[in-house]
């Protein structure tokens, strides 16, 4: 929904939030950074007044998350060295 889009992606002070990989078209995942943290519920209230019958959530990652996530970038990239190779 591009509405929700719109109130995370690209403006003006809030830099570094991205929409992760994991979304799909029924749920949308956005990485917000922790410098952001004190603004994330004024997105929240955009969100509730633009699209009322949305449902937020809010989950902070785990350190084991991070290291997953780490793990993954790794991994990618040492299959695209693999391909390059073949």
């Amino acid at each position: 929904m591009q509405a929700v889009e719109r109130v995370f992606l690209n403006r003006d002070g809030y830099d570094g939030i991205i929409k992760s990989r994991d979304s799909t078209d029924k749920k949308f995942i956005f990485a917000v950074p922790l410098s952001l943290q004190d603004r994330v519920s004024a997105l929240i209230r955009e969100i509730e007044q633009d699209i009322p019958e949305m449902q937020v959530d809010i989950e902070l990652n785990s350190l084991e998350d991070a290291f997953i996530k780490i793990a993954e970038k790794d991994i990618e990239q040492e299959m695209k060295e693999n391909k390059a190779l073949a």
